[in-house]
């Protein structure tokens, strides 16, 4: 294992990184996870982890054995702010990809609309 204070893999520590890869890995929990925070039923780092440590304890598979083969010590360096802060922003991103993908059609329209004016305007001169 990794000295707990070293960044990994973009997380800040090895702990930060398995939870998020483990939750994101299970389809089910990474749409979840999601919907909380889309939703505000999940609004903090502090809020993510009772969330997860909920859901370890009461599935019996997979990465939810991480809370019982982890020490409490281990559990704790989760940096779950870390973890909200990231799906936080990937709902920013996407919501900023709509409005400009919204604009762009918006855009579009108006320029057909344009277009269409302005070849009546010819059609109504020959």
């Amino acid at each position: 294992m990794t000295n707990e204070n070293e960044s990994y893999n973009g997380w800040a520590n090895y702990q930060t990184w398995k939870v998020a890869l483990n939750i994101d890995n299970e389809e089910s929990t990474y749409n979840e996870s999601r919907d909380l925070i889309r939703y505000n039923r999940v609004k903090n780092g502090d809020d993510l982890k009772a969330w997860f440590c909920e859901i370890a304890q009461t599935q019996e598979q997979g990465f939810y054995r991480l809370c019982d083969s982890w020490s409490e010590s281990e559990l704790n360096e989760v940096d779950f702010d870390e973890i909200y802060n990231n799906y936080a922003q990937e709902f920013e991103e996407e919501e900023n990809e709509a409005d400009n993908e919204a604009d762009i059609k918006n855009q579009l329209e108006n320029e057909m609309e344009n277009q269409k004016e302005k070849m009546g305007l010819k059609g109504g001169e020959d």
